[in-house]
């Protein structure tokens, strides 16, 4: 990231950045993703916002990596999404994706150095752990 760069120039990089990731797939690697989640979904028993929000970690997870969201959510929460969709994140979802630095909690672990501190709650994070820098809000 470069400090001199504004913010209209932030945003559109993270939006370039947002789309590698689905340039950087092939097609045969979306559609076994899309097969993925249609097997999830179609086989699914219980809440289906429960099924609604596994599927919108999946792509965070993608985008922001798996670090970023073990980060925001608790332990609890986390595993149950795994479960839901029968995977692990940290398997399919590099550690920190292409947007991680638009994440206070990427900030925060930039500053401290301390992933599980900030996993275990011992790092306030300024905004919440689940804000988006408003900076590079569009």
């Amino acid at each position: 990231m470069d400090k001199n760069e504004t913010k209209e120039e932030r945003n559109t990089r993270h939006k370039r950045e947002a789309l590698n990731f689905e340039m950087s797939s092939t097609s045969e690697e979306l559609q076994d993703i899309v097969k993925s989640l249609q097997l999830c979904i179609g086989t699914y028993k219980g809440d289906l916002a429960i099924l609604e929000s596994s599927i919108g970690a999946y792509f965070l997870a993608k985008l922001y990596g798996w670090k970023i969201l073990r980060m925001i959510h608790t332990e609890r929460t986390y595993k149950k999404y795994e479960s839901v969709l029968g995977l692990k994140f940290s398997d399919v979802a590099p550690d920190f994706g292409v947007l991680k630095d638009r994440a206070n909690v990427w900030h925060v672990h930039q500053s401290v150095d301390s992933f599980w501190s900030i996993v275990r709650g011992e790092v306030p994070v300024a905004g919440g752990r689940t804000s988006i820098d408003p900076d590079l809000m569009t």
